[in-house]
């Protein structure tokens, strides 16, 4: 049995280097792996360090394509061999058995299987940031220690399995999400929609060591999720309008008296500019471990989707840097 691992990659070659290294000591057989790292056509020069990774054993290769996530990883599924496709972001840190712990996980047909996700434990312990964000995955750290089925917004897309029939039957990722955010959901609910289930295993860890993360780098994301996305992705998974945060933030989907109100007073307060003032308290506090307080960082979430959604209905993408 053949295994494809995609990799999407941009400009990150430490990262990158450092999950190649972690993928030459996988306890498959090299020749049952093959990796296909999916570059951006302006990216730097990374042929220097692939080509150092396959004169010390690992099957890799390279393709280029435009730097849009969901484009980035069709291509690589197009280009792949093996029956199983495993999909990981380029800068995961990954164990021995993470590719036997996803062959293993498919013990029956039709199911998409998304892997456990962990920070740095050091960067949790020293930060409330990391604190924060590693208490919204889904991982042994939270309390999910068993394989379960997940909701189809659940599926994580960074250290993600599936057949590569079924991720052809149901024609990959959708490419017209252009900028970040959306389309890890959207698969979701289209795998469950054509009968596939989605599961979780903590089988399957990834250590996630993202690149120049901070609440500024994480309140930018969802700005432009919110601004680009949101409304493109409501289109294609009407089960949106039931989120209960999408009602309190989208004014078209606040349809009770309660989610109204919520609206309005989001709307105020992000007229307040407590959006900035917000962002440098979590900075200045970030290693005050007593002031840790998840409640901070979900206002902020509120507060910046709101702020995109309003800078949207004006047609201006403010372009926040949030520093």
């Amino acid at each position: 049995m053949i295994v494809s691992l995609i990799i999407p990659t941009h400009n990150r070659r430490l990262g990158l280097d450092a999950l190649l290294q972690d993928l030459r000591f996988q306890n498959l057989g090299k020749s049952d792996l093959e990796v296909i790292v999916v570059d951006s056509v302006e990216g730097d020069d990374i042929s220097d360090l692939l080509a150092q990774h396959a004169f010390e054993g690992l099957n890799v290769r390279r393709l280029l394509t435009s730097n849009v996530i969901a484009t980035k990883r069709n291509a690589g599924a197009r280009e792949a061999t093996g029956s199983l496709l495993i999909f990981l972001d380029d800068d995961l840190r990954v164990p021995n058995t993470l590719v036997t712990a996803h062959v293993e996980a498919h013990d029956r047909s039709r199911i998409v299987v998304s892997g456990q996700i962990k920070f740095p434990a050091q960067w949790i312990a020293n930060t409330n940031y990391y604190k924060y964000k590693n208490s919204r995955h889904m991982s042994e750290d939270t309390g999910y220690t068993r394989r379960i089925s997940i909701a189809s917004n659940h599926v994580v897309t960074m250290n993600l399995s599936i057949p590569a029939p079924l991720f052809n039957e149901i024609r990959g990722f959708d490419e017209s999400f252009v900028e970040y955010g959306g389309e890890d959901i959207e698969f979701g609910f289209r795998c469950a929609r054509n009968g596939i289930t989605n599961i979780y295993s903590p089988l399957p860890m990834a250590v996630h060591c993202e690149v120049a993360g901070d609440v500024g780098v994480f309140a930018r994301k969802i700005y432009v999720a919110t601004f680009y996305g949101a409304t493109h992705l409501a289109k294609l998974v009407p089960e949106m309008f039931s989120v209960r945060t999408f009602q309190w933030t989208e004014p078209k989907a606040a349809e009770t008296i309660s989610a109204r109100v919520i609206h309005s007073l989001l709307k105020a307060m992000v007229g307040f500019g407590l959006v900035h003032l917000l962002i440098r308290f979590l900075r200045r506090t970030d290693q005050t471990h007593w002031l840790y307080c998840p409640f901070f960082y979900k206002i902020l979430t509120l507060l910046v989707t709101q702020l995109a959604v309003n800078d949207r209905a004006v047609g201006c993408d403010n372009r926040h840097s949030f520093e």
